[in-house]
């Protein structure tokens, strides 16, 4: 998904598309393929959605600044865009 701004300092917004109802994930990966928190999971309808993230992981910590991976997978999709988190 895009995510705006890019890069962030605060939070972010995460805005997809889906084309049918089907199970969607969401998640920020960092450099080292590591998953740092998940943003969303199960079903979704067909539409336009945003999702806002925090910039802290799972454990609630904020991350650190650098080069992250925001991760998009559906049934038959699967895409990967670049983010950048400053302080």
């Amino acid at each position: 998904g895009k995510a705006t701004p890019n890069p962030a300092r605060t939070s972010a917004v995460i805005e997809f598309g889906n084309a049918v109802r089907q199970p969607v994930e969401l998640e920020v990966y960092d450099l080292n393929g590591r998953r740092v928190r998940r943003l969303q999971t199960g079903d979704l309808s067909a539409g336009i959605f945003r999702v806002a993230w925090d910039l802290r992981s799972e454990s609630g910590h904020a991350v650190a600044p650098g080069i992250y991976f925001v991760r998009l997978a559906t049934r038959d999709f699967q895409r990967a865009d670049r983010m950048v988190v400053v302080h």
